[in-house]
C-alpha cells in the first residue's frame, strides 16, 4: 500500500502529513509534545481498512513553528480541504482530543465521529496553582524536547 506525505500550506505556516489506505477518512492527532509517529501502529492497521491520515500539529514534528496566533482547528480543516474529505473520523489524545472537538464546534457537518482521549475543552480551566506551575516548568522545555525527537 502506497504512503502519501508532504506538507500543506497554512496560514502563517506547513503543515506536515501522511496519509494511506482508502475508505473512510480517519484523521489521527497527536498528543501534545509528541507528533504523528506516536500512531505508528495504528496507522499501519487502520490503513488496511480505512484511509488514515496522520500529521503532525503546527510546532511539532516537521510540520514548521508557529510565527504568530493560530488556530489548530484551521489548521486541520486546511488540511481536509487540501486532501478534499468533506467528513471523516477524528481519533486525538491529549491536545489531539482538544483539536479534535474544537474542530468539531466549528465544522459540526465534517465530523462522521470522534474519540477524543485524555482531552482538555478550549476555554475550560482545570489546573490547580500547583498543576499550572507544573505544566508552565514542562512548557519551558519544550524546545529542548523537540530538539532531542529530531
Amino acid at each position: 500500500m502506497v504512503m502519501i506525505s508532504g506538507t500543506v500550506k497554512v496560514d502563517g505556516g506547513e503543515i506536515y502529513y501522511e496519509s494511506r489506505g482508502s475508505g473512510i477518512p480517519v484523521v489521527f492527532i497527536h498528543a501534545g509534545y509528541l507528533d504523528s509517529r506516536m500512531w505508528d501502529e495504528q496507522f499501519d492497521l487502520f490503513s488496511r481498512n480505512y484511509n488514515v491520515i496522520r500529521y503532525d500539529v503546527r510546532g511539532f514534528g516537521r510540520s514548521t513553528n508557529p510565527a504568530g496566533p493560530y488556530s489548530d482547528a484551521a489548521d486541520l480543516k486546511s488540511l481536509l480541504g487540501y486532501l478534499k474529505i468533506e467528513k471523516g473520523m477524528l481519533i486525538g489524545v491529549s491536545n489531539g482530543g482538544r483539536i479534535s472537538f474544537d474542530f468539531a464546534i466549528e465544522n459540526p457537518g465534517r465530523v462522521l465521529a470522534m474519540v477524543p482521549i485524555d482531552y482538555g475543552i478550549s476555554g475550560f480551566k482545570t489546573e490547580s496553582a500547583e498543576e499550572e506551575h507544573i505544566w508552565d516548568m514542562v512548557s519551558a522545555q519544550e524546545g529542548d524536547y523537540q530538539n532531542f525527537l529530531k
